[in-house]
């Protein structure tokens, strides 16, 4: 309804309109009917379209077959000072994500359970639920993994989580600009990903990257992660570093300046 009514509405009575693109065009476009009303709305000069990363702009405007530039602002995060890890032997590896399907728990959990072989002194703690929670539970407890593994559920404060943890881990097969890995940045973790979405634009020397679905890369990524204190501690520094430019004080600024512009 909100791209329907809302944006007639304002555009009849004189006033700026943005819409954000929040997950991948494809998917945010996903009929004939929203291409060519967005393609018509897009000629408006009061109407802007922006997504939550470079590449999620550059798809939108493929899909759309528009000439006007899609602006991109990112997901904002908070950004606190990160806690001190204590050094241990045991690596902490942590997963927000709901349980679905697009998610690819199943692969993270294969994935995991195979590097724990060469590498046994580390843990994955999953945080969510969700339609396949039940489901992938039983399939960890049924190959023996749940040594490694813990299912959390719902966590209401992430942000102590993501303290206590060395790694943050993300399998899903599709995303925008996942802002579990932001707020995993804000906290000064090293991240490991599939290269989907606007992933690649937030992920660069800061973590290890591998293609979708791709078990054993997913393995052999954890396992570098794992292995080297430096590394991560490098990975750490460079995430912080690089999630400055996410601050909610610096993507409101960028909002304001884009609507004041037109």
């Amino acid at each position: 309804m909100d791209t329907l009514y809302a944006p007639i509405w304002a555009l009849f009575h004189n006033k700026k309109v943005i819409f954000t693109v929040h997950s991948q065009a494809h998917r945010a476009f996903s009929s004939r009917f929203y291409i060519k009303l967005h393609r018509y709305l897009s000629l408006h000069r009061n109407y802007l379209i922006t997504a939550v990363s470079d590449t999620i702009a550059k798809e939108t405007e493929k899909v759309l077959g528009i000439k006007k530039k899609v602006c991109a602002i990112y997901n904002p995060v908070e950004i606190k000072t990160p806690v001190k890890r204590d050094i241990c032997d045991e690596i902490n590896f942590v997963n927000v994500a709901r349980f679905h399907k697009v998610k690819n728990h199943k692969l993270l959990i294969d994935a995991f359970y195979n590097a724990t072989r060469e590498f046994p002194k580390m843990k994955l703690r999953l945080a969510g639920d969700g339609p396949l929670e039940e489901e992938l539970k039983s399939y960890a407890d049924r190959i023996g993994a749940t040594e490694h593994i813990e299912f959390l559920g719902n966590v209401e404060n992430v942000g102590a989580l993501l303290e206590k943890s060395d790694v943050f881990i993300l399998s899903s097969d599709s995303e925008a600009l996942p802002i579990s890995i932001l707020e995993a940045m804000a906290h000064g973790l090293p991240i490991v990903s599939t290269a989907v979405g606007g992933v690649p634009d937030i992920v660069t020397d800061n973590g290890l990257l591998v293609e979708k679905g791709n078990m054993s890369a997913l393995s052999e990524a954890i396992l570098n992660m794992a292995k080297s204190d430096d590394f991560r501690a490098e990975c750490r520094k460079k995430s912080f570093e690089y999630v400055q430019k996410f601050s909610v004080d610096n993507i409101i600024k960028k909002y304001e300046e884009l609507y004041l512009s037109r």
